[in-house]
């Protein structure tokens, strides 16, 4: 097996776990809400969360399509994620 099939078998199973909770809950089969329900009810809870996610999806894209470095990954994320505290405290 290479390591694409491997990666494939891996990651396609885990979304596919992934969908096994999510389509539930959106067709409301279920008692727990969708991920996006979840954050957005997070987003109501503290505003800030919106950053915070769009800061994890920026981070994501930055590994996946720019393949950055694990330093740069988490150097990116703690020092964005500092900007929204320092920014939130000053409110």
């Amino acid at each position: 097996m290479t390591d694409l099939q491997r990666g494939l078998l891996v990651w396609g199973t885990a979304f596919v776990v992934f969908l096994a909770f999510e389509l539930p809950a959106h067709f409301r089969w279920v008692p727990w809400p969708t991920l996006s329900a979840t954050i957005w009810d997070a987003i109501k809870w503290w505003s800030p969360v919106a950053y915070f996610v769009a800061v994890a999806l920026f981070v994501l894209i930055g590994h996946l399509d720019m393949h950055w470095s694990v330093r740069w990954l988490i150097g990116v994320g703690l020092f964005a994620c500092a900007v929204i505290l320092a920014h939130v405290a000053t409110r």
